[in-house]
């Protein structure tokens, strides 16, 4: 196995003679075998290792022996080690998120801050080829692309700081037996038998009833990901020829597009789309192709997209202007999409209102903010892409549980709006169905209940 990873190290260029590296170690078999290798590979890279345990402030007196475990063993080597307490449950509780992603998200702000405190370049991480597998199946389950097929890098980067990754190619059972000929002892965290979280789910149920129909599901699905890997570099290649050929100053040319296979071309108007708003994140499918079908439209069509971007039909160009609304000023569909979890979005509506939405998981009984302002739904029952626009014909709110509706034009008669407004207010749609008239009435049918997963939080603000 260490032949293996020595060539996977080399063929990956993940190691540099003379690297600092920062190595994160719970304790764990998997963090205990990376350590373990490091530590041979130090004389022949002359490696400076330091390590950083994150103490999570969950599992009290089993997570202090850990921490302690990992002390000793890097005071036995010789290996400096940084212990760093994080109180998990309450920056889950601050951020309104999981208590899975809020501890991922704390190990990786204090191995950024510990590298750069010691000058490290380099993170290395204990992932394996178990943890790919699940990480692609993971992203298939939330409705991955090709990019997201790729799964976890050997190499890959986060703010200008290297994560590498030498085990991926490894199997759990490998690095079982691997601690075992050595007579390495490792610590057990608890938590990792409960099916409470994601991910453990699919580790612990989900993979092995996969074995069950092919013992080399594990091996499969890491190989897909190496697979999608490849595909993916190959496609940024083109795109960047691509692009180059058919943006012009700032627009994108509608006969060089026209031209492309349909996969290459949506990865054009994605990069287009990312470089207009100065925002990778938040793009879907959904807005690519609401993009791509001004390529069929005549000259002056136009859709609304995410961060106050508009694209505009002019001739043989797209081009991107800004929607910023003015009071008065009509407004155009807004289509919202998929959302991903914890990623924020604010939109401008007229009048200066905006309309912030945030998507977070959700844990029975967990209790919901109540007011005018804020709305809380079942993510899973929206069905539809949803939009923010002004009223259609056939609008209607589900004003009761038994699925009862109601007209939006007949609720706007019955609270008096007056006619002049109503084609100035901006919904929350998904189809013909009103999720919400911001400050006013939402729907029933998508409340939050018992088989509830995922919320979508809407505020108006």
């Amino acid at each position: 196995m260490l032949q293996r990873i020595r060539n996977f190290i080399k063929k990956e260029q993940l190691l540099a003679q003379g690297d600092r590296l920062l190595v994160g170690v719970s304790g764990g078999a998997d963090s205990m075998c990376l350590l373990l290798v490091l530590c041979e590979l130090r004389e022949q890279y002359g490696l400076f290792l330091h390590v950083v345990h994150v103490h999570h402030g969950i599992r009290a007196e089993e997570a202090d022996r850990d921490a302690e475990f990992v002390r000793a063993f890097c005071e036995e080597q010789g290996i400096s080690c940084e212990i760093v307490k994080v109180s998990v449950p309450e920056l889950a509780k601050e951020q309104g998120i999981g208590l899975e992603e809020a501890g991922r998200r704390a190990r990786y702000a204090v191995f950024e801050r510990e590298a750069q405190r010691v000058g490290a370049a380099k993170i290395a991480l204990a992932h394996h080829r178990g943890d790919q597998a699940e990480t692609v199946l993971f992203r298939m389950l939330r409705g991955t692309g090709i990019r997201g097929l790729q799964g976890m890098q050997a190499q890959s980067e986060m703010n200008g700081i290297c994560l590498i990754r030498p085990l991926l190619t490894v199997s759990r059972e490998e690095i079982i037996a691997y601690l075992a000929e050595n007579g390495q002892r490792f610590c057990t965290d608890s938590t990792n038998d409960s099916t409470e979280y994601s991910r453990n789910y699919i580790r612990n149920r989900v993979m092995p009833e996969l074995m069950q129909v092919n013992v080399q599901a594990e091996e499969h699905l890491s190989d897909l990901a190496a697979q999608a890997a490849d595909w993916w570099e190959w496609m940024q290649a083109e795109t960047d020829r691509v692009y180059a050929e058919s943006a012009d100053d700032g627009r994108l040319r509608v006969e060089t597009l026209c031209g492309l296979p349909q996969a290459l071309r949506r990865e054009v108007i994605l990069r287009w789309l990312r470089e207009q708003s100065g925002e990778e994140k938040d793009w879907s499918n959904t807005h690519v192709q609401a993009a791509e079908q001004l390529l069929s439209l005549q000259s002056g069509r136009e859709v609304h997209l995410p961060y106050g971007l508009c694209v505009v039909r002019d001739g043989g160009h797209l081009t991107a202007v800004g929607t910023e609304s003015e009071e008065g000023e009509a407004f155009s569909e807004v289509v919202i999409g998929e959302m991903t979890e914890n990623a924020e979005r604010i939109y401008e509506l007229p009048g200066g209102k905006k309309l912030r939405i945030l998507l977070k998981s959700y844990k029975k009984g967990q209790s919901i903010e109540k007011n005018k302002y804020t709305k809380w739904f079942d993510y899973g029952k929206i069905g539809k892409t949803l939009v923010l626009r002004t009223r259609r014909p056939g609008d209607y709110l589900t004003i009761a549980e038994d699925g009862k509706r109601k007209l939006l034009q007949n609720y706007f008669v019955d609270i008096h709006m007056p006619r002049e407004e109503r084609d100035r207010v901006v919904v929350l749609a998904a189809g013909r169905q009103i999720l919400w008239v911001p400050g006013l009435r939402n729907s029933e049918n998508c409340r939050v209940g018992e088989d509830t997963q995922r919320v979508l939080v809407v505020e108006l603000v």
